[in-house]
C-alpha cells in the first residue's frame, strides 16, 4: 500500500471497547480503495477476501488471530467524505460514529463516548433514517442489544420515517430482523419495533 493511505478504526470497535466489550470484527476507514487494502491483509496475512460493496469500495478480510487462534473479520471502507470527521457525520448513531488513529487517538465529533456511557441511542442527523429506512430497524436492534433507550428526538424520528423501510430491499429487512431475533433481549427489541 502506498504509504500515504491513511487509516482509522471505526465504528462499531470502538463503541464496543467504550463499553467495555471485546469486538468481535473491527472497520477500518482507509484513504485507498477498501477493497485494495482488505485483498492485500488477506494476501499478507494468509487469509480469505471478500468483496462486500464494489460501488462503496468496500472489502472484507477474514483471517486468524496468530495469539488466540480466533477468526477476526476486518473490514476495509473507502474514506467516504473530505475528511474522517465528515465521514463519522454521515453514519446513523452516535455510537457508531466514532474512530480511532492507529496511534490511539479518538475521534468523536458528535458526542458518541459520552452517549455510549449514557446508554442512550441518538441519531446523527435527522436525515440519516432517509438516507437508509434500514437504520429504522437497526435503532431498535442496537437499544436491545446494549440495553440503551433511544433519545427522544430520535424516536420520534424513527416514528415519522417509519413507511420509509417499505422502501428498503427486503434482504437488509431481513437481516436486521434476524439480527434482532438473535439477541437475549429479543422480546424487548419486538415490543419497541411494535
Amino acid at each position: 500500500l502506498p504509504s500515504s493511505t491513511q487509516a482509522w478504526i471505526a465504528g462499531g470497535a470502538i463503541r464496543d471497547l467504550i463499553l467495555g466489550r471485546q469486538p468481535r470484527d473491527w472497520d477500518f476507514v482507509v484513504t485507498a480503495s477498501g477493497l485494495a487494502v482488505a485483498r492485500a491483509v488477506a494476501d499478507r496475512m494468509g487469509g480469505a477476501y471478500y468483496p462486500l460493496d464494489h460501488e462503496r469500495h468496500t472489502g472484507r478480510a477474514i483471517v486468524t488471530d496468530p495469539a488466540s487462534g480466533l477468526r477476526v473479520i476486518l473490514d476495509f471502507a473507502s474514506l467516504r467524505a473530505g475528511s474522517i470527521i465528515e465521514d463519522l457525520q454521515a453514519r446513523d448513531f452516535t455510537i457508531n460514529a466514532m474512530a480511532m488513529s492507529l496511534r490511539g487517538d479518538l475521534i468523536d465529533p458528535v458526542g458518541g463516548a459520552m452517549d455510549a456511557r449514557l446508554c442512550q441511542l441518538r441519531m446523527v442527523t435527522p436525515g440519516c433514517f432517509s438516507a437508509d429506512p434500514v437504520r429504522l430497524i437497526r435503532a431498535v436492534r442496537l437499544s436491545a442489544q446494549f440495553g440503551m433507550f433511544i433519545t427522544d428526538e430520535t424516536r420520534s424520528r424513527i416514528v415519522a420515517e417509519a413507511p420509509a423501510i417499505a422502501t428498503t430491499s427486503a434482504e437488509r429487512v431481513r437481516a436486521e430482523l434476524v439480527a434482532l431475533l438473535a439477541l437475549t433481549r429479543a422480546s424487548e427489541g419486538l415490543r419497541l419495533l411494535v
